[in-house]
């Protein structure tokens, strides 16, 4: 009998709602030619990545879409947000807390209030 109680304890518990990681609201900022694009505030698991933030912006219908591209040993990188891509000398540089990022989209974990921006940038070239 004992047996049967633990084998019902067992399912019982496989079937219940598992706690999730608690959601956290982020300040999402895309701006294109020194402009702001859009702001939103995105709600997103806490330690949730910079990819997550976008994933959920276009999932909340702030952003239409994104597009990414990847160096191998240093993650992903933005390469398009909505139909703004990267031409020739641009790129998509990554803030958090306005402060320029020191890790790429992967190594950002969400935490509650932070403001994560995508500034689409001129390369500095020198002459």
């Amino acid at each position: 009998m004992k047996t049967h109680v633990l084998l019902v304890a067992l399912l019982l518990a496989s079937f219940a709602p598992t706690a999730h990681a608690s959601a956290v609201t982020v300040t999402l900022e895309v701006d294109v030619a020194d402009a702001d694009y859009k702001t939103c505030e995105i709600a997103v698991p806490a330690g949730a990545n910079g990819g997550d933030v976008l994933d959920a912006a276009v999932a909340q219908g702030c952003i239409l879409l994104w597009t990414h591209s990847s160096f191998d040993g240093f993650g992903r990188y933005v390469t398009c947000i909505d139909a703004v891509c990267g031409a020739v000398a641009t790129y998509w540089s990554f803030w958090v807390d306005g402060e320029y990022s020191s890790v790429g989209i992967d190594g950002y974990r969400a935490t509650a209030g932070s403001v994560v921006r995508f500034n689409y940038e001129q390369w500095v070239l020198p002459l």
